[in-house]
Formats: structure tokens, C-alpha cells, sequence
């Protein structure tokens, strides 16, 4: 037994009281970490303090919609801006509706803005995403199979996704493969729960 201001306090209550409080430190860790996307996303490999030269380049396309209204395959790509880790799938989809405006509607979102935040509770992700078509899940079948954009993704995941809408709602034309500088290993994917 301990005296703890004036009260008897036996080793047991200490015990159960510290794996509360430490259990909730660890809840509010979690939320942290889910709610910035911190865990999802490293920089690229030639990001400066968490900066990266596409960065900005990016953000110039916030708040914009790029490519048709009437366009077949509609993409919102929830995304860190600013830390660079997701910039080859974000300069992607905007190249492709620069470059097939009839086929893709494109929208970037920063993931820490406040508009990126309402996209993300609307579609009940905690993630960096793109939304295709109004989802984020993907069977593919074959050797692919299914597919998450939510996460760290992988750029070449993206692009079979699109190529496989593509050629339902506009065949005929030729997807280029994105430029990948980065990608997450399986074992990335796996630490962040993907």
C-alpha cells in the first residue's frame, strides 16, 4: 500500500490507472496520425524539408476543375500538397485531362485544406486518395487484381485503373503510363494499413 495525498492506494490501482492513461495517449496519438496522414507519406526523394520543387506546382491547381463537365471518368485526387510524397499521381491526372479533356474531369484537393477535409468525411477517408468515378476500390481482376487508391499509392496502380475505364468509356485512346519517382514498397503499404 501507498499513501498518495492522504489516501491508501494499493499497487493494483496504480497499475490499472497508468495502462488507462497510457492507452489514451495512445488513442490520441492514433487520431493525430490518421487525421494529418503523417504515417501515409514520406517526401520524395528530392524534397527539401518536406518540400518538394512539384509541390507548388501542384497547388496551382487547387480549386480547379480541369477537363469536361461531361467527362466519362471523373477523378478527385485528395492529396499532401505541400509535402510532395503523392505529386506523381496528382501531375498525372491533370496532364491527362490537359491532354483528354472529353474523357477526364479533374479535380486536386489539398488533403489539409479545408475543402480537402470535407471531400475526405464525405467519402469516410482518412487518407491521401483518388476518388474515381466516385470510389477509391477497384477489382481488376487477372494478375492485378484489386486495387486501393487510398494511402500510399503506387502511381502504376492508378494508371491500370484508368487504362481499364478508359477503354469502357473511350476506347480508342492510348493512356500514357505516368512518370514514377516514387512509389511505396508493399511493405509501406502494409505499416499504414493498406
Amino acid at each position: 500500500m501507498l499513501r498518495f495525498g492522504g489516501q491508501r492506494v494499493n499497487d493494483v490501482d496504480i497499475i490499472y490507472t497508468g495502462a488507462v492513461v497510457l492507452s489514451r495517449i495512445c488513442e490520441i496519438a492514433t487520431a493525430f496520425f490518421l487525421l494529418t496522414g503523417l504515417y501515409a507519406c514520406r517526401p520524395s526523394r528530392d524534397s527539401v524539408a518536406g518540400e518538394s520543387p512539384a509541390g507548388p506546382a501542384l497547388a496551382r491547381y487547387c480549386g480547379q476543375t480541369l477537363g469536361s463537365a461531361e467527362a466519362g471518368i471523373v477523378i478527385d485526387a485528395i492529396l499532401p500538397v505541400k509535402n510532395g510524397c503523392q505529386n506523381d499521381l496528382g501531375i498525372y491526372v491533370v496532364a491527362l485531362a490537359k491532354r483528354f479533356p472529353e474523357t477526364f474531369r479533374v479535380r486536386i484537393f489539398d488533403m489539409r485544406s479545408q475543402e480537402g477535409h470535407a471531400v475526405m468525411r464525405l467519402n469516410h477517408i482518412k487518407c491521401a486518395a483518388v476518388i474515381v468515378n466516385g470510389t477509391t476500390r477497384f477489382d481488376l481482376g487477372g494478375s492485378l487484381g484489386k486495387v486501393l487508391l487510398e494511402g500510399p499509392m503506387d502511381p502504376a496502380d492508378l494508371y491500370h485503373v484508368l487504362v481499364d475505364l478508359a477503354a469502357k468509356k473511350a476506347p480508342g485512346i492510348t493512356l500514357p503510363a505516368p512518370v514514377i519517382t516514387h512509389a511505396p514498397d508493399p511493405d509501406q503499404r502494409r505499416k499504414a494499413g493498406f
